[in-house]
């Protein structure tokens, strides 16, 4: 089970780490430093290191600086001053420094942009924006990068054996911290069925148990719906720990009863289980219970019969026109209505345009930390959000970032499409021009306006 650090203790640890590494901050071309030689005031000097990288002292003159640490920098002017100075003591210390601006996102205090100091790590990124928050999946922290994701499992960076050990930043980095907790059902035969609110890694067995576990009339076989595949699994070897599949967001689990003869579950408005009667087919069953929720996913739903798995199209069969697929029911079926997956729609200057999973709650700056960030020539300060047919809501995402109006970042809704235009081109009002040709890629992905 993954443990949330304090906000507290993780600013603590990170002063801690950071106060142990200064003397390893690898020195840039703009850096300012303060170079003192105790006992020698004529040979202190300020300086900053010019685009080559170097720097010039008195009777040493020009000398590499940029790419060494602070500690290899004072060690190296000790050595050469040490022939002209017996046994010289020399400190330098930075006056300012080349920042790196970044992105950090998701479960942290203060979302938004930042400059960090060249050589600034994924702990000193987090410390800027105030620290994660208590549901923080410190575990699972992504740093995007260009087209690559860089997974990073802060928990273990900071109880590493070698305090210094760090991932450096680039400029232009997105930090992202997700959330911990998800939602996952269960319904059917167990004491307090329903949705419930978990941890990441959480196992079957775990959700039995918040549930109240299984009824007397608990079906032997439990049904585990995750995205587009459906897993049986026998409740013995689950109380048992042979199998225990671990849930992911989403999920949802189903018991049927052994008192009745079928069994339906899901997104249905009155789920439970049912007689069956002579050449009962599965049309009459979805209207018997009351037919299906405003969540149902229309395109498929799963018939469970033994060890077998039997897809239909709700759709069709709701409307009479199931054919093959209005099957015939028979003692023992369980009968699944999954939720739809609602998607939102990102198109224009992102590095990965396409169909995301909308989430509740979900907003459009994490829309965009997940598309790939913004390119350089995309224009984050007149976002179009396209909403139902004749709706455009024009959005400056930029002031978000900046800590100017947090506002900007709108809660996003089932069926979005995003467009991030170019810098300096583009007439909003050609947009709606383009209306039907989204509409036809919406109906293809299955995002309904």
């Amino acid at each position: 089970m993954k443990r949330a650090i304090s906000f507290v203790l993780f600013l603590f640890l990170v002063f801690a780490l950071n106060g142990q590494s200064g003397a390893d901050y690898s020195l840039a071309v703009d850096d300012q430093m303060e170079i003192t030689v105790w006992g020698h005031p004529d040979l202190s000097k300020s300086l900053i290191i010019d685009p080559d990288g170097r720097i010039s002292l008195p009777l040493i003159g020009e000398i590499q600086a940029g790419g060494l640490t602070i500690r290899d920098l004072t060690q190296n002017i000790e050595e050469k001053l040490s022939k002209y100075i017996k046994e010289p003591r020399v400190s330098v210390s930075l006056r300012d420094y080349q920042r790196e601006e970044i992105m950090v996102m998701g479960k942290v205090q203060n979302p938004g942009t930042f400059k960090l100091p060249a050589g600034g790590g994924v702990l000193d990124a987090l410390s800027f924006a105030g620290g994660p928050l208590d549901s923080a999946d410190l575990e699972g922290v992504v740093i995007s990068r260009d087209d690559a994701a860089i997974e990073v499992n802060v928990e273990n960076l900071l109880q590493a054996n070698n305090p210094r050990e760090k991932i450096y930043l680039q400029p232009g980095d997105v930090v992202y911290v997700p959330d911990r907790f998800f939602e996952v059902t269960i319904l059917g035969e167990v004491r307090s069925p329903g949705r419930y609110r978990v941890e990441s890694g959480l196992r079957m067995s775990d959700l039995l148990a918040k549930a109240g576990g299984p009824l007397d009339s608990a079906s032997p076989r439990v049904n585990l719906d995750s995205g587009d595949n459906m897993h049986s699994v026998y409740l013995d070897d689950i109380l048992e720990g042979t199998k225990n599949p671990e849930l992911q967001a989403g999920d949802s689990v189903y018991i049927g009863s052994t008192r009745y003869e079928v069994t339906i579950l899901g997104e249905i408005n009155q789920p439970g289980s049912y007689r069956v009667e002579e050449e009962m087919r599965l049309s009459e069953l979805l209207a018997r219970a009351g037919g299906v929720t405003e969540k149902a996913r229309r395109e498929k739903g799963t018939l469970v019969r033994g060890d077998e798995e039997f897809s239909f199209h709700l759709g069709r069969v709701l409307q009479g026109e199931g054919g093959d697929e209005d099957y015939t029911l028979q003692r023992g079926d369980q009968v699944f209505i999954g939720e739809a997956t609602y998607q939102v729609l990102i198109l224009g200057e992102v590095r990965r345009p396409g169909a995301y999973p909308w989430r509740e709650n979900m907003r459009i700056a994490e829309l965009l930390v997940e598309a790939g960030s913004y390119e350089d020539r995309g224009d984050i300060s007149e976002i179009a959000v396209l909403r139902d047919e004749d709706e455009m809501i024009t959005v400056d995402l930029g002031k978000y970032f900046y800590g100017q109006a947090r506002e900007e970042n709108i809660p996003l809704q089932p069926g979005d499409v995003v467009v991030v235009r170019e810098v300096g081109t583009f007439d909003w009002e050609q947009l709606f021009f383009f209306i039907g040709g989204l509409k036809t890629i919406k109906d293809f992905l299955g995002i309904s306006w």
